[in-house]
């Protein structure tokens, strides 16, 4: 049985919160977040590869910096002729998955979040963030999940993660793109 005594990681002053389902709900939080950012940085790095290919350089001139005209910028390249064509679907496939879960990933990055021990296994974690709507107006978005709903979310993204990266495991392994230079 947890203490009722504050968790050193906790972000937040709340004496109904038990160590335990804080320090879980920090763990499963990290774990999502740090497999985000596996996820978005391997897709950046193909899509910036991409761009460094003689194939895939008519399709524009400079490489996107928003992330949103970075993913349209590897739609184009996976519908464009070039090494990357017999990826057309899984590429596509693996866009569409992260697009599908961008809205619980910003949640997690991005909200403030609240836990309250239940009785026995249960506890909330409430995630509240801003959703702006125009010049001086936005609403505050609350977001419940249970502990076992965060475990699960942060297994499905690391999987997720662990996917991504045999996948371009194997495409470095046929050299499709150029490679970057590492810098140190």
């Amino acid at each position: 049985m947890s203490t009722i005594r504050n968790s050193e990681f906790e972000i937040e002053t709340n004496p109904w919160a038990l160590k335990d389902d804080v320090e879980s709900a920090l763990f499963y939080r990290g774990a999502a977040l740090s497999a985000w950012a596996q996820i978005e940085s391997l897709l950046i790095e193909l899509a910036f590869r991409a761009s460094c290919d003689d194939a895939y350089r008519q399709i524009r001139g400079s490489y996107p910096y928003k992330l949103p005209n970075r993913l349209a910028y590897f739609r184009a390249v996976l519908d464009a002729p070039g090494p990357l064509s017999p990826y057309h679907a899984l590429g596509r496939a693996l866009i569409e998955r992260w697009e599908r879960a961008a809205t619980m990933r910003h949640i997690m990055a991005h909200g403030r979040m609240r836990i309250l021990s239940g009785p026995g296994p249960i506890a909330t974690v409430t995630f509240v963030d801003i959703r702006p709507a125009g010049k001086g107006h936005g609403t505050m978005r609350e977001t419940k999940l249970s502990l076992a709903d965060m475990e699960r979310g942060a297994l499905k993204v690391t999987r997720f993660s662990r996917v991504l990266q045999r996948i371009i495991g194997r495409l470095d392994q046929g050299s499709l793109l150029p490679p970057l230079e590492t810098e140190s």
